[in-house]
Order: structure tokens, then sequence, then C-alpha cells
């Protein structure tokens, strides 16, 4: 589900121990999912940090719908926000009655950065709304020139106005941004 974004958006770093599929180092992994056994197979892991120190190894993995941790693990659709938080990251997650704040220790200042970052951009993330925009592209090839960008630029903004709503009945925006956005958007048109 989440697949081509984290691969796409986490950042690749031999030297800070950050990995992406394909280029996942097969040593390391192997020790991790000798201790991880929720992961069921190496080709499920899409993106990791290992941090191998003195007294230990701390780690965070990336599959297509889930993050494994020391300790823990969530869903990746129940993501709704994400901060960097000295050594930890701090994500929210979001259940039936609200949400829930969960630490995640990294131990490198500008891993958690990365990673705070990528889990944020995650939280907005939609794949269906993706393969959506897509399946539009391929629809409107008939059409040419300014005809096309209409067409293009009317669907974008009715699917970001379709966004905002649901971000307004998730309680991420209030009923003003909603508005503002929403009449900021139709005025394009």
């Amino acid at each position: 589900m989440y697949r081509e974004f984290i691969a796409r958006k986490f950042p690749y770093n031999e030297s800070e121990g950050m990995y992406v599929a394909p280029r996942l180092p097969g040593s390391k992994l192997g020790r991790i999912l000798m201790r991880e056994t929720r992961v069921k197979q190496p080709g499920d892991v899409v993106a990791m940090y290992l941090d191998t120190g003195l007294f230990g190894s701390t780690y965070f993995i990336l599959t297509d719908t889930k993050a494994f941790y020391d300790g823990g693990e969530f869903e990746l659709e129940r993501v709704r926000s994400a901060e960097a938080d000295g050594k930890s990251v701090k994500v929210f997650l979001g259940n039936a009655t609200g949400t829930t704040a969960t630490s995640v220790r990294i131990g490198d200042r500008d891993v958690v950065a990365a990673v705070a970052k990528l889990l944020d951009d995650l939280a907005f993330h939609d794949p269906e709304k993706i393969a959506d925009v897509q399946k539009t592209e391929r629809d409107y090839k008939e059409f040419e020139g300014s005809a096309l960008d209409w067409l293009l630029l009317r669907d974008e903004v009715m699917r970001t106005i379709d966004m905002l709503h649901e971000k307004f009945q998730d309680g991420k925006l209030s009923l003003l941004e909603y508005e503002n956005k929403k009449s900021e958007l139709l005025g394009r048109l």
C-alpha cells in the first residue's frame, strides 16, 4: 500500500544506517529478522534504519503496511502525524477514540528528523487517490491543449476539496480553514 511512497521518500544513507530496498544489506537484515519475528519475509522490508552501537543495536523497519521497532509496531495507515523529539520520534496514531502518542527511540538526531518527516508526510498520503489521479490522466489522453489543462485542473481542484473535507471531518482542519481553502481553490477555476 505504501511501498512506492516509502521507497521514494526514505533517504538512503549507508553511513547513517538508512537503507532502502533493493539496496538492503542482507547480513544486517538477516540478523535483525532473527530477533524480529513479526516480519514474515525479508522481501517485505521496504526500508530500514539500523544503528549498531557498542552496547546493542537500535532498528526501525518499514514494510508496505507496518513499522517495527524495538519493543513495538504500528500500522502505517493509523499514522496521523509525527515529530522529532530529541533522539526519539513521537508518532501520533489514530484510533476509535482519538489519537495516542507512541515514542520510537532512534538515537541519531539527523535520522530522527528524516524519519519524523517521512511519517508526517505519510499521514497525508492516500494511495487510493494517487491511483485515481493516474487513471484520470489516462482517461484524458484524447483531449489536447487548453481543454485538457482545464479538465485536469478542475479534477485536481475537486480531489483537493474532497481531501480537505476529509481532513475537516477528521478534525485536522477547522471549519474556517476548510471554507477559506475551498473558496481559494474554487477561485482558480
